[in-house]
């Protein structure tokens, strides 16, 4: 018996300086019926972890791929949700860090189908470059035959320090999972974007040890 995705993650910078990069994670459900889904845009919410250059007022957008592309879910302000009892305690169920009373951060928690998204995180206040971690997480238990989360992407700006992207995952159940992990640079220039990472290095790890570096 397989493991399945519990949650998934990306740090990465969301620039309004050209080439105007928002960051962009993107993920997959697959099965029968609907899943629900925390989808977090966390800038002044990492200042306790010690991240500096955080993004002031993340806002996100959660929008189905298929055509037309559907917005599904904005929000600016977590604390300014229709739904902000059930998202709170949807926090807890998840084990995600809570967020401050007051602060800037954004999140939104809604039912979706299977198909593939975007949580699109941009500058609230239009004007502001910094670090955003971008979260999606699966609430509930998983069904037989249910939808699951089965991939994460996510385009962002790469830099160093406090701006290298981080992707991360967490896996739960009986079993092992096989991942596919990507990073993918020179190639995104033939769907026509500008200033791609010529050299992507991959490292991945657990919270304490190096499993495999790719690209060194």
């Amino acid at each position: 018996e397989m493991g399945y995705l519990t949650n998934l993650s990306t740090r990465s910078v969301t620039s309004v300086e050209p080439p105007f990069v928002w960051t962009t994670p993107g993920f997959v459900t697959r099965g029968s019926g609907t899943i629900d889904i925390l989808a977090r845009a966390v800038g002044p919410g990492l200042d306790v972890f010690d991240v500096v250059g955080f993004l002031p007022n993340p806002e996100i957008g959660l929008q189905m791929l298929a055509e037309p592309k559907t917005v599904i879910k904005t929000n600016d302000d977590w604390e300014v949700n229709d739904n902000l009892t059930e998202l709170q305690a949807a926090t807890l169920l998840v084990g995600a860090f809570e967020l401050e009373a007051g602060s800037k951060d954004s999140a939104v928690l809604t039912p979706i189908p299977s198909d593939a998204y975007t949580a699109n995180i941009f500058s609230g206040d239009g004007a502001t470059t910094g670090v955003v971690l971008g979260e999606v997480y699966r609430v509930g238990d998983p069904v037989p035959c249910g939808p699951a989360l089965v991939n994460l992407s996510n385009r962002g700006q790469v830099g160093s320090g406090s701006e290298v992207m981080i992707g991360g995952f967490a896996v739960a159940g009986p079993g092992p999972v096989n991942l596919l992990i990507r990073g993918v640079g020179p190639t995104l220039g033939g769907f026509g974007v500008a200033g791609v990472l010529e050299d992507p290095i991959i490292t991945v790890r657990d919270k304490d040890n190096v499993i495999i570096e790719i690209g060194r």
